[in-house]
């Protein structure tokens, strides 16, 4: 939902006129663009399933959820950036993706798509599974399974990104 560009799709769109309805979807691509978004996935407290929080670095149409986890140490690259883009920062590196995307929309995001969306839903499905390994653990185990899972993802991400990076340059 989060990635709506009306009849577009998930197709990023180039910038709306100002003051259009269109100029105001979901993903933003009128005025400015999202610059992260966030899904928070609650569950019952007698469940014992970790609350998750899937987030997005950049737009939603480019970008790719990840799950988070607040009883978890956060990896500590996703802390890393300023106002001045730094390859370091899986931030800047997002938007950077975001803003070639946005020139040639129809044919940069299959792009993306093709490495981002793979990676996506391999983490949704692997934070399902992981939610049930850890409804019965307590204290350090959980913090500590949950926090080596999210740098994994983040390992991942960071290896897709480069795939991405490289295909665009190329394209360019």
């Amino acid at each position: 939902m989060l990635r709506d560009h009306y009849e577009s799709g998930e197709m990023p769109v180039l910038a709306a006129p100002a003051g259009s309805a269109k100029s105001f979807s979901l993903c933003m691509h009128g005025i400015q663009a999202t610059t992260a978004s966030m899904v928070a996935e609650l569950s019952e407290p007698q469940s014992g399933a970790p609350v998750v929080m899937w987030a997005c670095l950049g737009a939603p149409c480019t970008g790719v959820y990840f799950p988070l986890y607040p009883d978890a140490i956060l990896p500590p690259a996703l802390g890393v950036g300023g106002e001045r883009p730094s390859h370091k920062s899986p931030w800047w590196r997002m938007k950077e993706i975001q803003d070639k995307v946005a020139r040639a929309p129809e044919r940069f995001a299959p792009m993306v798509w093709k490495h981002l969306r793979p990676l996506e839903n391999a983490m949704l499905e692997q934070a399902a599974e992981l939610a049930q390994r850890v409804r019965n653990l307590r204290g350090e185990h959980r913090r500590a399974t949950l926090s080596r899972f999210m740098a994994q993802n983040l390992v991942h991400m960071t290896r897709e990104l480069g795939k991405v990076e490289a295909a665009l340059s190329g394209a360019t």
